[in-house]
């Protein structure tokens, strides 16, 4: 899952090295809350954060 943000993270040398590091994935989602982590994990994350 990482390798997806990977290609858009080495454009970025600062979040590069974080690519290797589940890290990336907080700065790449930051408009979505930490909320919506805990969904993807039982399943699809949700459309909208209204829907919470």
């Amino acid at each position: 899952m990482l390798t997806l943000s990977a290609p858009s993270r080495h454009s970025r040398p600062n979040l590069g090295w974080k690519t290797t590091t589940a890290t990336v994935a907080d700065p790449d989602v930051p408009p979505p809350p930490p909320t919506t982590l805990d969904h993807s994990l039982s399943g699809p994350p949700p459309p909208s954060p209204s829907r919470h």
